[in-house]
Order: structure tokens, then sequence, then C-alpha cells
């Protein structure tokens, strides 16, 4: 085809990671105890790469210039904590856990990409052209679980064991899209969007485990509902929400 390219390109990226955890276990009494854990992390990654290209065919040259300007930035915080009692010296347990999270995500980006194209082999200049955009977005994700579970120990061949659990979980997610022409920076509607989404479950369980002569066996019974909420907003009007409930 006569058409030959060549290309260069430099990354620098830089990565800071931060990360602290801390526990606690106390004892109440010989049958009951406490714990409670925290941790905390954070990163942070800064990123630019910039690629040159030139694009030679017989009696053309293209120069093409890629920027790219990235600052992403994570943070996460967690916290677990449980209550354990013995009720008695045969393995009967009463347990209470809770755990929650919660996740910040944060991304900045610049693009900047350039041409210019070039008559061989006088280089006369014959046009050039640029796009220029940045984007932001912004994620957060929340999870929070509790729940109690007992464990009875009937007799010698007789276990029921019994809980419940609930799970909130939200996602918040919201992205900006804008380009600059003719001097103004202009929202790109089609591709901004705010999404919300919001999770409740509620469960529950109960196992009764026994043996009978050389006969063991097992009796269980387990429901679930869910309940749903997504919401997406646009900016150019294309809005979504409905709300979706489960059981089983």
């Amino acid at each position: 085809t006569g058409v030959n390219s060549k290309a260069a390109g430099i990354l620098d990226q830089e990565s800071n990671f931060y990360y602290g955890r801390a526990g606690i276990i106390y004892d109440i009494s010989d049958r009951q105890s406490i714990g409670a854990e925290v941790s905390v992390s954070d990163q942070r990654l800064p990123e630019i790469t910039d690629t040159q290209t030139e694009v030679f065919s017989p009696d053309n040259l293209r120069k093409e210039r890629a920027l790219y300007d990235a600052n992403n930035k994570n943070e996460r915080y967690s916290i677990a904590a449980n209550y354990i009692n013995k009720l008695d010296t045969h393995g009967s347990v009463f347990k209470v856990k809770a755990d929650y999270s919660r996740n910040n995500s944060d991304v900045f980006s610049d693009y900047n990409n350039g041409w210019e194209s070039y008559l061989l082999p006088s280089m006369n200049y014959i046009s050039k052209g640029d796009t220029l955009y940045r984007s932001t977005s912004a994620n957060e994700r929340e999870i929070l679980s509790v729940g109690p579970d007992i464990s009875l120990r009937l007799s010698p061949q007789s276990t029921l064991k019994a809980g419940a659990k609930y799970i909130y979980n939200h996602m918040d997610d919201n992205a900006l899209y804008e380009g600059f022409q003719s001097g103004v920076w202009s929202t790109a509607a089609d591709y901004s969007l705010m999404q919300k989404y919001t999770e409740n479950i509620g469960a529950a369980y109960g196992v009764f485990n026994s043996k009978l002569g050389k006969i063991t066996y097992q009796v269980g019974l387990r429901g679930e509902y869910t309940h749903t909420r997504p919401n997406v907003t646009r900016l150019n009007g294309n809005d979504t929400t409905y709300t979706k409930d489960f059981f089983s």
C-alpha cells in the first residue's frame, strides 16, 4: 500500500497506597465476648501518557499526538463487629455479626488529540485539527450486613440452627463528559449520567439435624426477600426508574 508509520510514547505513572487496620477482642466473661475491627485504605494513581505517531504515504505525511492526563483516587473504609455467647458447655452458641464497608472512587481525565498533514516531498502544510475533551467520574459503594445466628445442642444426636440477615447495598455513580469546541466547554449529554442503585435484602433460615438409629437426617427451611430500586438520570432526558421485588 506504500503506507508506513512510526510511533513513540511515554508513560509516567505513580502509585501511592496507604493501608491501616486495627482490631480488638474483649472477653465479657468465660462465655461472652465482643470484637471489632476497623480498616482504612487510600490509593492515588496519577498517570500521564504522551504518544506521537507519524504516518507516511507516497505523497502525504500525517503527524499525530495524543496526550492523556488522569488522576485516579480510591478510598475504602470498613468496620466489622461481633458478639459471641456460649450458651452451655455442649456447643450451643449465639452470635451477632455486623459488617459495613464504603468505597469512594474518583477519576479525573483530560484528553488532547491533535494532527497535522503535509505534502511530500515538499512538506507544504495542508491542514490540521485537534480534539480536546475531559471527563469526571465519581463512584460510591456502600454495603451493610447484620444478623444473628444461634446453634442449639438439643441432645447428643440433635442440633437446631437458625438465623437471619439483613443486607443493604447502595451504589451511586456519576459521570460527566465535556468537549471543547469554538473556545467553549460543552457537556456531552448522551454520555453524562447519574446512576443510583439501592438494594435491601432480608433472609432467614432454620436447620434441624438429628440421628435416628443408624440414619442421620436433616430438615431445613430458608426464605429471602429482595427489594431493588435502580435510578438512571441522563442529561439528554432519557431517565430510567423502576422498582423490583423478589421472593425466594
